[in-house]
């Protein structure tokens, strides 16, 4: 039988921040809701889903005495981590694409105040990602990558129907992360402290 609290629906915020930031604390969270603090920034709207996608790849082993495999050996792993950013401006760019260069211009006598970015022969900037949405007992559920690459197409169109920037992530192994630990960590808070 089915556990309707195992249902999950509903929105959820998610972070960005320099790669290599640690989880924040979950352990002392009073109200059981997570809520990161700086260097933690919030992409803003998001007009999609968050979707994780997990693509294993198992080497399977046949023997000569069963036709079917015997044994799976995992040989390759990824996690693609993608959504749709409502907010159409240098914040949304800079997080949609890896190798972006931006900067902002102050006006001035004769200057325009400009937010710029450009793409070309830029260096990739690796992130780490946090998504804080509902658990099932109600409180947190927060998904964690350590490391994050911005490597999605990205199509920022200009037409009558607003579409949002497309984003995808993939999360890259960090080796100072445990063995099973070191592509994403699901946490759901199922109570709070009792002291």
């Amino acid at each position: 039988m089915g556990t309707r609290a195992n249902l999950l629906a509903g929105g959820g915020t998610l972070y960005l921040a320099p790669t290599g930031t640690a989880l924040p604390e979950l352990n002392d969270l009073d109200s059981g809701i997570a809520s990161p603090a700086s260097p933690w920034s919030a992409t803003g709207f998001r007009m999609a889903p968050l979707d994780i996608e997990y693509d294993p790849k198992i080497d399977e082993i046949f023997v000569e005495e069963h036709l079917a495999a015997i044994k799976g050996v995992l040989t390759q792993e990824a996690a693609t981590l993608s959504t749709a950013l409502a907010e159409r401006d240098k914040t949304a760019m800079s997080q949609a694409i890896s190798a972006i260069t931006s900067s902002t211009v102050s006006a001035a006598t004769d200057q325009t105040g400009q937010s710029k970015w450009s793409v070309g022969d830029g260096t990739l900037n690796e992130v780490s990602l946090l998504f804080v949405g509902k658990s099932p007992a109600g409180y947190s559920r927060v998904i964690y990558v350590p490391v994050a690459l911005a490597n999605g197409k990205v199509k920022d169109s200009y037409g009558k129907k607003h579409t949002g920037v497309p984003v995808a992530w993939m999360a890259l192994a960090d080796p100072s992360q445990t063995e099973g630990k070191r592509l994403f960590q699901v946490y759901d808070i199922s109570a709070v402290p009792t002291a």
